[in-house]
Parts: structure tokens; sequence; C-alpha cells
């Protein structure tokens, strides 16, 4: 039996099209699937590497009595920006009244300083003696 060629998101079987798995893609007539770049993902069936996008962490309102004001670790999104060459993405709608904030821990829970920005102005406290990490140097080259 002969089969065509596959359509992009698929690649080619002994068996016929196969569609790609996530966190890979494919272009018309592939006969298998690439992985997306490191740290990115992508929905089955993906077609191209513009497809792949970075992984979305879940947010979260750690201002609240049940996470104990932003004191609970487990209330956190864990992000290492230490080895990563991607840094931070928030999306938020400020206001003038209310601070938006990124809290930023150590490895150890130990707050290091935290970012707070609304439409009047923008305030980073804390973590003073931070040196930029060598990934980010990198990914700024």
């Amino acid at each position: 039996c002969v089969f065509g060629p596959c359509s992009a998101g698929s690649y080619m079987t002994e068996s016929g099209c196969q569609q790609c798995r996530e966190n890979t893609f494919s272009a018309a007539g592939a006969s298998s699937c690439t992985s997306c770049p490191q740290d990115m993902v992508s929905a089955a069936g993906s077609r191209s590497e513009d497809d792949c996008d970075f992984k979305k962490y879940p947010t979260c309102n750690c201002w609240t009595a049940k996470c104990g004001f932003c004191s609970s670790l487990e209330c956190t999104v864990e992000q290492d920006l230490a080895n990563s060459n991607r840094g931070v993405v928030v999306h938020s709608t400020p206001n003038r009244r209310t601070f938006d904030a990124i809290m930023l821990y150590d490895e150890d829970g130990v707050k290091l300083g935290q970012f707070q920005w609304n439409l009047k102005s923008i305030f980073l406290s804390g973590c003073v003696q931070c040196r930029t990490p060598r990934a980010l140097k990198k990914s700024q080259k």
C-alpha cells in the first residue's frame, strides 16, 4: 500500500500518517516530528516551530489569608531565574490605587525583595546586592 505525503502536523509511519504528539511539530511530508525548543510547549498536531510557545505557569493571588498574605510558598509560582534565559512575563491590569507585585525569594524561601507597579509608579525593594544571572546576561547578546 502506498500512502501520499502527510500534511503538516503529521508524519509518515508504516501504517500511514500519524499526528505529532504534544510539544512536537512537523512540516508537510515529514517522516518524523521535531521537538519544540527547550522550555517550550505545543499542542498535538502542531505544524511549525511557530506553534511552540513558552510554558505558561499558573498565576496566583497569594495576598489572601489562606496563603498567609504571601508567606506560604505553596501559593507561589516557582521559576528558576538564575538558570533561565526567558525571565518573567506578567500580564496585569494596573490601576492608580493598588499595586501589582512580584515577590522574589531564594531557594530557601527567604524573601529577597519585591517589584511593585501601578499606573503611577514602579518600585523595586530589597535585593540591592543581586547580580544579573549569567544565563540572563547571555540571553541579551
